[in-house]
């Protein structure tokens, strides 16, 4: 759904910047900032600090718009300590969170959560299916195995 949205042709015709970033459990500060970055088409260098990225965001964003997807969220950090503040000085900034945890969303502010319920192990399956484009039924057995591993 996250990327039905993101995808939208009124979505890219209304920003003028875009950027999916994957956040996951475990992230860096830096990394975080520089794949921002580097989505919305700036340049920096490998050894700059959270402070001097911050900086180039901040300028990269003044006066525009951006539609950011943070991916897989599990700390509201993410947005309050780290991308808050460089992106004040944008236009406008439209954020879609996707969480496990309704404090998470709450924490960064959202204002509409739409839950997703998790699908069965066979919707699951026949999803994988289709995405490998499996039609046939022996196929399917064959990688039965390999797709509850997955």
């Amino acid at each position: 759904l996250a990327q039905k949205i993101y995808n939208d042709q009124k979505i890219k015709g209304n920003f003028n910047k875009q950027a999916w970033i994957c956040v996951s459990q475990e992230y860096s500060e830096v990394a975080l900032l520089k794949e921002v970055l580097r989505k919305i088409g700036v340049h920096y260098e490998a050894d700059e600090n959270v402070g001097e990225l911050s900086g180039k965001l901040e300028a990269a964003m003044e006066n525009k718009s951006l539609f950011l997807v943070l991916d897989d969220v599990w700390q509201p950090e993410v947005w309050i300590n780290v991308l808050r503040t460089p992106l004040h000085a944008a236009a406008s900034v439209m954020i879609l969170v996707t969480t496990r945890h309704d404090k998470v969303a709450l924490a960064i502010g959202a204002k509409h959560m739409h839950r997703v319920d998790l699908m069965s192990e066979d919707v699951g399956l026949e999803l994988l299916w289709k995405s490998m484009n499996i039609n046939e039924v022996e196929e399917v057995h064959g990688l039965w195995d390999i797709g509850m591993e997955i």
